[in-house]
């Protein structure tokens, strides 16, 4: 076998990144790449590139010139033009993904074997409260542990597939003693790397090694269910006493559920030289990549 590298979408948060990966392929053709994870409410964003074989000596490369084409599930289709860097967008005004429908992408270019995939933009499912209890790091570090819960309410009778993030953003609100003005000061905050011993979360009782868990809801179909996770808050000295606290919960189709459950493990065995090779999912028809859809809700606390 022979080893292809490729660009994907390493995703944290709505931001992603554009991440080379090696992976396995029979023959070292180059083939098109195809990365969207389109989300409801939002408009169309799809990034196009090539795979590069290791035997070649150039650089991976956007596709500039590909012909982009959305086809709705009632037969309505339109082509996205080319942005920039590969990306391909829809301009003006245009009107956001809708949750609960398939959608098909086509992509095709000179050069290149025209690819497929298909995929739906699932129902979301609401947050209904979050809270969280901090204690002191027993390891030493200048952190605080947060065990966070989120209660959710699931939809009976079908599968359900979950990924969840977590961001805080701590900050220190005094008065000043002079002036008598409210002094805020900013103690940094993002997106936190989380852990999680819940029995239906995958890879429970993992390191603090990935900014999202995953999970199903083959444990609690159509329960109000409780999800608790944990994340080290870190303080750089100038004592946090407020903090706003946001959870993303997507629902996501299975296909994207793979995706990220793959993309969890690679995480995860990137620095080590002793794991087993991961290979990240793809369902791009005659090419790689990933086409799926997700929808999304939010607590902020």
């Amino acid at each position: 076998m022979k080893n292809i590298a490729i660009a994907i979408l390493l995703l944290s948060t709505l931001n992603s990144c554009i991440k080379t990966l090696e992976l396995e392929a029979k023959d070292k053709t180059s083939k098109l790449v195809v990365n969207s994870l389109f989300l409801s409410g939002e408009i169309w964003k799809v990034h196009v590139s090539k795979s590069l074989s290791v035997l070649d000596r150039g650089n991976l490369e956007d596709v500039t010139n590909a012909t982009v084409k959305i086809i709705e599930e009632d037969g309505n289709s339109f082509i996205l033009p080319h942005f920039v860097n590969g990306i391909y967008r829809p301009t003006g005004i245009t009107i956001g993904i809708s949750e609960n429908k398939k959608f098909k992408i086509e992509v095709s270019a000179p050069g290149f074997k025209t690819v497929t995939s298909e995929n739906i933009c699932p129902q979301k499912t609401l947050i209904s409260s979050a809270s969280y209890t901090d204690s002191k790091n027993e390891l030493g570090f200048e952190a605080i542990d947060r065990k966070i819960k989120v209660s959710i309410k699931d939809r009976s009778g079908e599968e359900n597939y979950y990924v969840l993030e977590y961001e805080v953003y701590q900050f220190r609100i005094d008065t000043n003693s002079t002036t008598g003005q409210i002094d805020t000061t900013v103690n940094g905050g993002g997106i936190s790397y989380l852990e999680s011993s819940s029995p239906f979360v995958d890879g429970s009782g993992s390191s603090f090694s990935t900014p999202f868990i995953t999970f199903t809801d083959n444990l609690f179909d159509g329960k109000t269910q409780e999800i608790t996770f944990s994340s080290y808050i870190y303080d750089n000295g100038i004592g946090s006493n407020h903090s706003i606290n946001r959870v993303s919960l997507y629902t996501v189709s299975k296909e994207t559920y793979r995706y990220y459950k793959s993309m969890n493990a690679y995480i995860k065995a990137e620095d080590n030289p002793f794991a087993e090779p991961v290979q990240v999912f793809s369902n791009i028809e005659n090419g790689f990549g990933i086409f799926a859809g997700k929808s999304k809700s939010e607590f902020i606390f």
